[in-house]
């Protein structure tokens, strides 16, 4: 294994799921700031490709699972990709001309915005639908796969169909 984390497999899915998702929170916010600094007219269409693309990353190991490939393959070809993804926006991807300089992070502000009720429930909010988001992502090939087999239908299909459905 790659990897070897001690505890129980549940433990240890546990921490892996968590990077991952600390991972995904890292990428996320950073590359919506870099694609509005190449956009002043059709940001928002920019920023819609730009989370389209991020949900097709998010499923594509379904795609890649759908080739026959067994469950460790598919995690590193997956993590091959992400990894040669990430050298090209490293290489090749600048700061657009029309980025704009961040406000310095300062402590003294988290309390006024954690108090800002509109702040706080438009976070509470995305954070639900977040949620909520990628447990039916997580949660659609175990359904599917065990609505075929109750069924008595073959499986083979699932993971392109998860694919789609994401």
């Amino acid at each position: 294994a790659l990897v070897t984390l001690k505890g129980s497999p549940l433990i240890q899915a546990t921490i892996l799921r968590l990077l991952v998702g600390v991972a995904l929170a890292g990428v996320y916010p950073a590359g919506l700031k870099v694609i509005s600094g190449w956009f002043t007219t059709r940001r928002g269409m920019a920023l819609g490709v730009l989370v389209g693309a991020l949900t097709v990353g998010s499923a594509f190991p379904h795609l890649v699972r759908s080739t026959g490939l067994d469950w460790m393959s598919v995690i590193l070809t997956s993590s091959v990709l992400a990894l040669v993804g990430g050298l090209l926006m490293w290489l090749f991807v600048s700061d657009g001309p029309h980025d704009t300089t961040a406000a310095p992070f300062s402590m003294k502000l988290v309390g006024a915005v954690v108090r800002n009720r509109g702040v706080r429930l438009s976070t509470y909010g995305y954070l639900g639908h977040m949620w909520e988001l990628y447990a039916m992502w997580a949660w659609t090939a175990a359904f599917l796969l065990a609505s075929a087999e109750e069924g008595g239908y073959t499986t083979g299909w699932v993971s392109s169909a998860t694919f789609a459905i994401i």
